[in-house]
């Protein structure tokens, strides 16, 4: 899911019936994605549904569907949806950028280092961010690959 085709944006994260199976959000600066919505039982006087949620960091979670909806409401969490829906976020509410990149080093102790990422925000662009990595130690004194980046909204 690249945010920076201008296929996706976020908006604001309002009420629990917002998660649905096959969603993505943003809590915590961290993505995840709901995989299942379980049936909804009667646990300790309450309805609760189980959610299978796995996390970008690659964790997985089984909890409840009210938990993830706290968390987004009280993280100022964000929905993931596509460009088009007329609640996404206008890029005039963008105060920076969170962005995931790769080293093309050509060091071999770098390239033997699986799943090596870097990930950072900019209240610029990230094209500005990385103009000079291959001179900068922040980025193993190497080229990038822009992996992926997300719009930060609000107040840094």
């Amino acid at each position: 899911m690249v945010f920076s085709s201008g296929k996706y944006k976020l908006m604001k994260f309002i009420r629990q019936e917002e998660v649905v199976e096959g969603g993505y959000y943003i809590s915590g600066g961290q993505m995840c994605y709901v995989e299942s919505i379980g049936e909804e039982k009667l646990t300790f006087g309450r309805m609760k549904a189980r959610l299978r949620v796995i996390f970008e960091n690659g964790t997985e979670s089984n909890i409840y569907l009210r938990t993830l909806s706290s968390q987004l409401y009280n993280d100022d969490g964000y929905i993931v949806v596509n460009a088009s829906d007329e609640r996404a976020i206008d890029d005039k509410e963008i105060v920076g950028h969170i962005y995931v990149l790769k080293s093309k080093s050509e060091d071999m102790r770098i390239q033997e280092i699986a799943n090596l990422y870097k990930i950072g925000m900019t209240e610029d662009t990230v094209e500005n961010r990385i103009v000079n990595a291959k001179k900068d130690p922040t980025y193993l004194m190497a080229p990038v690959e822009i992996v992926d980046t997300y719009k930060v909204t609000g107040r840094l």
